[in-house]
């Protein structure tokens, strides 16, 4: 019987074969071993770490060959591994920020391989900046002007930076004592209104933001006003008010703004860079976002909100 269902099963598999002559041929040849499946990382998928973890769905007796390149066609390889005996590898290779790579994966019974699997893409996150280089006021300088704007040397792969000023430094990045706002693309100075107290100490650093998170800190620099002083902050010509209360908050809270652009879109990041705006729900009213805090637990935040081609940062605090 067993024989039976095998001669069946042959002469199902030779009759394509025989039907148009090639059986005998050298060209033909009929591939048992199964094309797998890719998993992960899924394709067209953005923002994937670099050195991601590559899987597809594993059969028993075969071992896998997978290849990375940034040429569709794979002419030049970024990574090859040969002999996988699982569907599993994060490789130690390191592969280049905010670049696109395509893989495929085939599989071997030992003795042949399968044809490849699809082929797949994914893009690379993009590098966290560096710290910007800080140049004016200078660090110690006296007697700075009423009007001034603080300057920097632009960082390449930033998108945004945050502006810290301070009268204490050893608490420097602490909500209630900093002014922190944010100026949106590629700058050398931040521009805007503030006014200080005169012949005070005051502290000022920055740090670079994209998409993939936090620069470092910058250096801290000092100066000291010579009067009451208007600091420059906003790269506008325009004054934006925001309001954000209660702060601290529990469960909600409220930004609310004077003027007449209305607020477009708002990102809260924590401290460490992850950006949880998609656990946060708003409703957007005019001239007022409500913000439902719940999924998310007490802590410190920062929060982008955008008003025309301005993102304003601003931090506030979860408490319960």
């Amino acid at each position: 019987m067993i024989f039976r269902i095998i001669y069946i099963l042959s002469l199902l598999l030779f009759l394509p074969a025989l039907a148009s002559g090639k059986i005998g041929s050298s060209d033909y040849h009929i591939n048992l071993v199964n094309v797998p499946e890719l998993y992960q990382p899924l394709n067209g998928s953005a923002d994937v770490t670099i050195r991601p973890e590559f899987s597809w769905i594993k059969e028993d007796g075969v071992v896998y060959h997978l290849q990375v390149s940034e040429f569709e066609d794979f002419s030049e390889l970024n990574l090859e591994i040969e002999n996988l005996e699982e569907s599993l590898i994060t490789p130690e290779t390191v592969l280049e920020h905010d670049k696109t790579y395509y893989w495929h994966v085939r599989s071997s019974d030992g003795t042949e391989y399968s044809e490849w699997s699809d082929t797949w893409s994914f893009h690379t996150i993009k590098a966290i900046p560096e710290p910007p280089q800080l140049i004016y006021p200078e660090n110690g300088a006296n007697e700075i002007p009423k009007e001034f704007a603080f300057r920097f040397k632009p960082v390449d792969n930033a998108e945004s930076y945050i502006l810290y000023v301070s009268t204490n430094e050893e608490d420097f990045e602490s909500l209630s004592d900093s002014l922190k706002v944010s100026a949106l693309g590629h700058l050398d100075s931040i521009e805007g209104i503030k006014t200080y107290s005169e012949k005070t100490e005051y502290f000022w650093a920055m740090k670079a933001v994209n998409s993939a998170g936090f620069s470092k800190l910058s250096e801290i620099w000092s100066f000291t006003t010579q009067e009451a002083v208007t600091i420059i902050y906003e790269s506008r010509n325009d004054l934006i008010e925001l309001s954000i209360f209660p702060n601290p908050a529990s469960d909600y809270i409220y930004i609310s703004k004077l003027g007449m652009n209305e607020i477009s879109a708002y990102n809260i990041f924590s401290f460490d860079g992850r950006n949880l705006s998609e656990f946060v729900p708003g409703i957007n009213n005019p001239g007022q976002i409500i913000l439902d805090l719940r999924n998310i637990p007490s802590g410190k935040y920062f929060i982008n909100i955008y008003i025309d081609n301005s993102m304003i940062t601003r931090g506030f605090v979860i408490q319960r």
